[in-house]
């Protein structure tokens, strides 16, 4: 798991985060992945409920860039893709030099005008 971990409905969140080690923020699903019963960020041992998996996203990757954390090497290039191209904050964080990942979805995405 890198930033989003699936549990089922009914999961004892107190002790799911009790056990958990990861110092980064992550999603936690609840349910299924595309029809989501809960949501929560989790960070350093707490459950930050959120009202949908994009708002999770959203929370998790400015916890990350507020608090100045590195991203996990798991979701490095995700995590810069949405700091560069999604929120366009540019080389503030994470490498200097953009990825050839992100370089390449973000020409394609613009080629497309999406």
């Amino acid at each position: 798991m890198s930033f989003v971990d699936l549990q089922p409905i009914g999961t004892n969140i107190p002790a799911y985060v009790e056990n958990k080690t990861q110092k980064q923020p992550f999603i936690l699903v609840m349910g299924e992945m595309l029809d989501p019963e809960q949501v929560f960020v989790i960070i350093e041992r707490k459950a930050i409920p959120v009202k949908s998996f994009l708002k999770g996203l959203d929370v998790c990757f400015k916890l990350f860039y507020v608090l100045d954390l590195g991203y996990p090497w798991q979701s490095a290039t995700t995590w810069e893709f949405f700091q560069k191209a999604v929120y366009g904050l540019g080389e503030g964080k994470g490498s200097t030099l953009t990825s050839g990942c992100v370089r390449s979805l973000r020409a394609f995405l613009n080629a497309k005008k999406v």
